[in-house]
Formats: C-alpha cells, sequence, structure tokens
C-alpha cells in the first residue's frame, strides 16, 4: 500500500531538499574557494628599489609566486603597497587606504628609514604601535617584520631600536619575524651596489624565509573563513526549515 502525500506536504518536502542541496554545492562551502588577501605594507624593500623590473623581482610577486606553488595556490591573493623612502610617521597617513583595501593579512615591513634618519625610537615605536591597534579593530592579521639598528647608530641607540619591534610583536599577539633583511643585510652578493636594497638574488633568499610564514597564516585564515562560512550556511539553513515548517 503506497504512502499518500498531501498537496501540501509535497511542496514543502520539496522546498527543503532544494534548500539542502543549495547548501550542499554552494561554492561558499568549499573550502578552496575562499580567497585570502595579503599586503605587503612597507618601504622602499617593499617596491622593489633599484630593481630593474620590481614587477617580477621585488618581494610582493616573488612572495605571491611562492604561495601560488603551494598549497594555497587557489586561496591567496598577495599584493604589495610599499613606497621607497616611506617612514613610520609617513606609512601612518597612508593607512586608511591599506584599511580600505581590505586585506585578511598584513605584513607590516616599517622601520628601516626611521633608522637613517635617525629618528627616536620611542616615535617608531609609538607609530608602530598605532598601525598594530588599528589593524587589529579592523580584525587583520598580522605578520610584523622586524628590522635592526647598525652598529654605526652606536649601542644606546641600536639597543633602544632593536627592542621596538620584540616588545610591539608580544604586547599584540601577532606573529613576528624578528629581521626582515635575516641573512641579506651585510651581505654583498645579496645587495646592489648601495649595500642596502637587496638585489633579485637578496629578494629570493628573503622569500624563501618569509614566505612560509604567510603561506601558514593563509591555510589559517582559509580554516576560519570557511568555518565561519560553513556555520553562516548551517544558520541559513535553520532559518529556512523554520520559514517552510511555520
Amino acid at each position: 500500500m503506497g504512502t499518500k502525500v498531501s498537496g501540501r506536504g509535497l511542496p514543502q518536502a520539496l522546498i527543503i531538499i532544494f534548500a539542502l542541496i543549495c547548501v550542499a554545492f554552494s561554492p561558499a562551502a568549499r573550502a578552496e574557494d575562499v580567497k585570502v588577501k595579503i599586503i605587503l605594507f612597507g618601504d622602499s624593500i617593499v617596491a622593489g628599489y633599484g630593481l630593474s623590473n620590481p614587477q617580477q623581482d621585488s618581494l610582493p610577486p616573488r612572495i605571491r609566486d611562492a604561495i601560488l606553488s603551494g598549497k594555497n595556490r587557489k586561496s591567496a591573493i598577495v599584493e604589495g603597497m610599499g613606497v621607497s623612502g616611506d617612514t613610520t610617521s609617513s606609512a601612518l597617513s597612508r593607512l586608511p587606504a591599506l584599511i580600505a583595501a581590505k586585506p585578511d593579512i598584513v605584513m607590516l615591513a616599517l622601520g628601516g628609514n626611521d633608522v637613517l634618519r635617525g629618528i627616536d625610537p620611542d616615535i617608531t615605536f609609538t607609530n608602530l604601535d598605532m598601525m598594530l591597534k588599528e589593524l587589529k579593530r579592523n580584525n587583520i592579521y598580522v605578520l610584523l617584520a622586524g628590522m635592526k639598528a647598525p652598529p654605526s647608530m652606536g649601542f644606546d641607540f641600536g639597543s633602544r631600536f632593536n627592542r621596538i619591534y620584540p616588545k610591539l610583536a608580544e604586547a599584540h599577539k601577532v606573529a613576528f619575524y624578528p629581521f626582515l633583511l635575516e641573512g641579506v643585510a651585510g651581505q654583498p652578493e645579496y645587495n646592489q651596489r648601495d649595500g642596502i636594497h637587496p638585489n633579485p638574488d637578496g629578494v629570493k633568499l628573503m622569500v624563501a624565509q618569509i614566505a612560509p610564514y604567510l603561506d601558514k597564516m593563509t591555510s589559517d585564515m582559509v580554516n576560519l573563513k570557511s568555518d565561519a562560512q560553513r556555520s553562516q550556511i548551517f544558520q541559513e539553513r535553520k532559518r529556512r526549515q523554520k520559514r517552510v515548517r511555520s
């Protein structure tokens, strides 16, 4: 004997099934469709000063290539916002544009020009602290790339400046890469003639060391976004079912 389905019940059942199918195949439910925007925010090191082809050989495109060659190749979008000569003070004026670009992750790479100009480390600290607070307020994850003062700046200046980045990383609980120019600073084979800016080989070395940090942060962000979207889809499904049954 067949089961009788009322004329009213059939459309309701079909609606519920259709809603479940839409959720199951929704693009938002697939982690591989999640996009994570990374912006490198810095000075001439990020801008690729002195490189013959910065669009290819500077830090942002090289990091993009490194990340896109791995498991996050479908997820990461990497951009650069580097201005040659920027100090932490002048970079503050660009912070609204950075926020407006809606990054998920920012690598904050500033302070080198503060050293070269002998700016009081307290000012550098305050500027970076303000940036980190604003990025946190906008729910942007940060990789803080540290700088170090050369011995020529003197012991007092150097010790005060070199304490800035570890202190900020601890205070704000952000990911921390201690020295942006690790393995490159002071090595002629990795620098341009000015002895300050990395050449293409220097950039490649930097990328090999920095990209794993950003790759891990990208994976974490993909998981966070996927979880949030799945939760949103689940709540929407519950609301649809409630409306159908009422």
